[in-house]
């Protein structure tokens, strides 16, 4: 891989590994109907896959500065609480292989308040079949953030959020 250093320094040359990784695998029994979906929720589920694919596709240009450091790029913990399931982890529900999960769970009781990982913009926010209620946060540079399964949503698309401070609020997961 090529590195171009800013304010014109010189490219260098950086070696890495990509190498096998076996992630851990959970099997979950779940109610047949979010398994085996219904007509209705299967079409829900395609509308929201079409919405949130152009949430996804999201850019803004960071703002001046923001990634500047590797330090304005360490997410913080948006809640406090256990870690129930990382990303990765392979999905079977009542026997049947799923996509492995690609966020990180965390445990807290209901109404905990979540915290922005990094400074943001609020683009996106719903009540969806899979993620429950979700917030979507623009962070700048094409990198995005969502909380899931939150009991309730106490802020609005466009707001703007500083790195500490709440949004949503958590249930348990």
């Amino acid at each position: 891989m090529s590195v171009e250093g800013s304010q014109g320094r010189r490219q260098r040359q950086v070696a890495y590994a990509v190498a096998p990784k076996r992630y851990s695998e959970q099997r979950l029994k779940v109610a047949p109907g979010t398994v085996e979906l219904s007509p209705e929720n299967e079409a829900r589920y395609e509308r929201e896959r079409a919405h949130l694919q152009a949430v996804m596709a999201t850019f803004t240009e960071p703002p001046p500065g923001q990634f500047s450091q590797a330090e304005s790029l360490r997410m913080r913990v948006p809640v406090p609480g256990r870690r129930s399931s990382s990303f990765g982890l392979r999905r079977v529900f009542n026997g049947q292989s799923r996509n492995p999960h690609s966020g990180m769970d965390i445990a807290a009781a209901t109404g905990t308040p979540v915290a922005a990982p990094l400074p943001g913009r609020v683009i996106d926010t719903g009540d969806y079949f899979f993620n429950g209620n979700t917030v979507w946060l623009d962070h700048g540079g094409g990198l995005l953030s969502m909380c899931c399964h939150l009991s309730t949503i106490d802020r609005s698309e466009e707001h703007t959020s500083e790195r500490r401070s709440t949004s949503e609020h958590g249930s348990p997961h």
